[in-house]
């Protein structure tokens, strides 16, 4: 046994790196909610991807939204990158796994709801460490 083993629940071994990682995506989706549907921000951001021209007729760059939106998406990207990566190996390939993840988290739960998201993410993980724990893929 290991001194980093804190959690033995039939079978599947959560490490106290693997609960930061937890936590730290946790807190995470709750500021991106926060951020999205109780600031003034989420609002621009609804408007911007509903109707564009109607938002730049209301005096709102559309080029400055769009890359500060891509900088917050990047930046935690990065975040969750070098949580993941400090867990695991480094290559390039490292987020090409998680790229289908995420999409089949998209289509699971819904595209357009932040809740259904959520939920198909956790369903998905859920679904993928049941089935590693019962049929010991490696």
């Amino acid at each position: 046994m290991s001194s980093n083993l804190i959690l033995n629940f039939l079978g599947v071994f959560i490490g106290k790196f693997e609960v930061l990682i937890i936590i730290f995506s946790m807190l995470l989706m709750l500021i991106v909610w926060f951020l999205y549907y109780h600031t003034h921000f989420g609002k621009i951001f609804v408007a911007y991807s509903e109707n564009k021209k109607s938002l730049s007729s209301l005096g709102i760059n559309n080029s400055i939204l769009s890359s500060g939106v891509i900088l917050f998406i990047v930046t935690i990207s990065m975040l969750m990158g070098v949580l993941v990566g400090y867990s695991s190996y480094i290559s390039v390939f490292l987020g090409y796994q998680y790229t289908f993840k995420v999409f089949f988290a998209m289509v699971l739960g819904g595209i357009s709801k932040f809740r259904g998201f959520m939920l198909g993410s956790f369903l998905l993980g859920l679904i993928e460490v049941v089935f590693s724990g019962l049929f010991n893929f490696s």
